[in-house]
């Protein structure tokens, strides 16, 4: 995968959080008092012909300011995650990798997050990702040295587990509803643990209880990067 390995990272997901997505569009004159209002929400969906999935955080932004934080999690079906990032004044936006070397472009709507994504075989894929209700979402979670995963959404609902540590693996997760899910946990061979904390695991939820996500042990020289994915019921 050459120089696109350096942002992808090999899966069985997510999980940030959070802060992402390049946003375009300035001033014109009046213009200010016509643009729609900056969307404020967590999206989540798949890709286009294919298992991947997408995770879309905007963040409102802070008082007095103009632009916010946006991010994107894409984990594609070849067990593969990716994290995008930037800062965005209106609702198009271009969300960049890491390193650079990739991006995702991304439309948002009140109940929506549309755009596109190159896969590290090149191939250009879209998506569809919708408002994340109930406990679907964007996990931003802490993993232990004994496999103990804790943490919150993007929209703060709790999420607490067990996961069988170092990979290959499995493990569970318990949603705030009762909603149990397995996984699988398996090594990441790609080289890069695309910017996680060793401890970290972004995990992308689905309304269906489908998961998807990356992390990064505390095991091993300076922490082993995995991925993890739901298997079914």
């Amino acid at each position: 995968m050459s120089s696109r390995v350096g942002f992808w990272v090999s899966s069985a997901a997510t999980v940030v959080l959070l802060a992402w997505l390049v946003g375009c569009g300035g001033d014109n004159g009046n213009d200010s008092e016509e643009r729609p209002k900056p969307v404020a929400d967590t999206f989540v969906g798949k890709l286009r012909g294919s298992e991947g999935f997408v995770a879309v955080v905007a963040a409102a932004p802070a008082k007095g300011e103009d632009r916010r934080e946006v991010g994107a999690l894409i984990c594609a079906a070849e067990q593969t995650c990716a994290f995008f990032s930037g800062t965005a004044s209106g609702n198009t936006v271009v969300a960049k990798s890491g390193d650079g070397e990739a991006q995702t472009e991304v439309r948002l709507s009140r109940k929506a997050a549309t755009g596109s994504v190159t896969l590290p075989d090149g191939e250009k894929v879209r998506y569809l990702a919708r408002e994340a209700t109930a406990t679907s979402g964007l996990y931003d979670l802490t993993v232990s040295p004994q496999g103990k995963v804790t943490g919150a959404s993007a929209a703060g609902i709790g999420l607490a587990g067990q996961v069988k540590l170092p990979p290959p693996g499995r493990g569970q997760l318990e949603l705030a509803d009762g909603t149990r899910l397995r996984f699988e946990v398996t090594k990441s061979s790609a080289g890069d643990e695309a910017r996680l904390r060793t401890g970290q695991l972004r995990l992308i939820v689905l309304p269906n209880g489908e998961a998807f996500g990356a992390g990064k042990t505390r095991i091993g020289n300076g922490g082993t990067a995995f991925v993890v994915r739901s298997t079914p019921k």
